[in-house]
């Protein structure tokens, strides 16, 4: 029984969540630039802002950034990262 114990034990602290690493991610662009969508006749329908985002994985392990990902959580992510982290073209 104590060897069950020990075994379930040991599973489940070598299954924990990791830490997170700040470092592992970091922003190597970033590029808003102005949109417009225009009708037949060159008329303006609507504007907006198209975001472009390039992430730089500096770890070994593999990243994969979900597709429900979104502008908030996208930002967000930024926000949490110093001006230093980003690296300047």
């Amino acid at each position: 029984m104590v060897l069950l114990i020990g075994v379930i034990s040991l599973y489940l602290y070598s299954e924990r969540p990791k830490k997170w690493n700040k470092g592992a991610i970091r922003s190597v662009s970033v590029e808003a630039l102005p949109m417009d969508r225009l009708d037949n006749h060159w008329n303006e329908e609507s504007s907006g802002i198209n975001f472009t985002v390039a992430l730089e994985n500096t770890t070994t392990e593999d990243v994969t950034i979900p597709s429900s990902v979104t502008l908030p959580s996208v930002l967000f992510f930024l926000l949490l990262h110093s001006a230093s982290s980003v690296n300047p073209s």
